[in-house]
């Protein structure tokens, strides 16, 4: 008798997701790479918009900058110039990539660049001619005695000391000042008499701190045609500033200086030039015309005497 067969009892086989771990999703399906993106076209650089358009902020910061530094002379164009030259720069290499692009940002930038660089030079000329200026002025009050500090001369007047003086070679200069004892009219009267008794003429000068004029004639009176045109003269010299009233009520008051007064012996001005009466202010000029004004014998003059009335 047969016996029915027993299949051997199968062996487990070891499973890949042991541990009890269960299968990840799509474990048995086929792997399909995923689908990638098409590449982007290439974009634009920064740049090239604005320069397309025009327009760069360091070019148009370029040009105002400029704009002020040639109206003010200030030292804006150099900041002015590194910006246009940097928008400039940028330009020219977007060119080279994108030769179609229209040169616009460069014109702008060149005129913030060319206004810089004048105003600053503008700038460095003013500085430097101020500069010049005030060495020269140092130069001549060192160099020249119109220029040095006055310092009191002895007179036979009692009121010598009242006075400051200074003595021009053969040109006696008398500066009032406003500290003195006696008033206005009392000091000149007695500079008046000591010139009347010596036989000198008097000329009164009006002045002011801001006079440029003043200062060129009072470096001009130790030269040698001053000299020889106002020998044994005295100038009175009186500050506008200090002595407006007095001047005003004399009969002495003009609304520009330097203007020169002669006077009689009652203090009464009889006569009146301007600095105007000359060209340049040089020795040779002044004295051509304050010689004889100061004698009364000037023969001719540009504009008449103001005076029109006597104190």
């Amino acid at each position: 008798m047969n016996r029915p067969s027993v299949p051997p009892p199968s062996v487990p086989q070891a499973s890949p997701y042991a541990f009890g771990y269960p299968p990840p999703p799509f474990a048995h399906a086929s792997f399909v790479p995923p689908r990638m993106a098409p590449p982007a076209p290439p974009q634009q650089p920064y740049k090239l918009v604005e320069l397309a358009s025009g327009f760069d902020p360091r070019a148009t910061a370029a040009l105002i900058l400029g704009i002020i530094s040639l109206l003010t002379g200030a030292f804006a164009g150099v900041p002015a110039f590194i910006l246009g030259s940097q928008a400039r720069r940028d330009e020219e290499r977007i060119r080279l990539l994108y030769p179609h692009v229209p040169r616009r940002v460069a014109g702008v930038a060149l005129a913030g660049m060319l206004c810089g660089a004048v105003g600053t030079l503008l700038g460095v000329a003013l500085i430097a001619g101020t500069g010049g200026y005030w060495f020269a002025q140092r130069q001549l009050r060192q160099a020249h005695p119109a220029y040095a500090l006055h310092t009191p001369a002895t007179s036979s007047s009692p009121h010598a000391a009242e006075h400051e003086r200074t003595s021009f070679g053969a040109i006696r200069v008398v500066d009032l000042a406003e500290d003195d004892a006696l008033p206005f009219r009392d000091r000149l009267k007695a500079e008046l008499k000591t010139a009347h008794d010596a036989g000198h003429p008097v000329l009164v000068e009006t002045t002011a701190s801001f006079c440029r004029s003043c200062d060129e004639i009072n470096a001009a009176l130790h030269q040698d045609p001053l000299q020889r045109a106002l020998a044994g003269a005295t100038l009175v010299r009186v500050d506008v500033e200090t002595f407006e009233e007095e001047l005003r009520a004399s009969g002495m008051w003009q609304d520009t200086v330097p203007w020169f007064y002669r006077l009689d012996s009652n203090m009464r001005p009889t006569d009146a030039i301007s600095a105007d009466e000359w060209d340049e202010n040089t020795a040779e000029n002044i004295a051509k015309v304050l010689g004889p004004f100061a004698h009364g014998t000037l023969p001719k003059r540009r504009a008449p005497s103001p005076l029109t009335t006597s104190l």
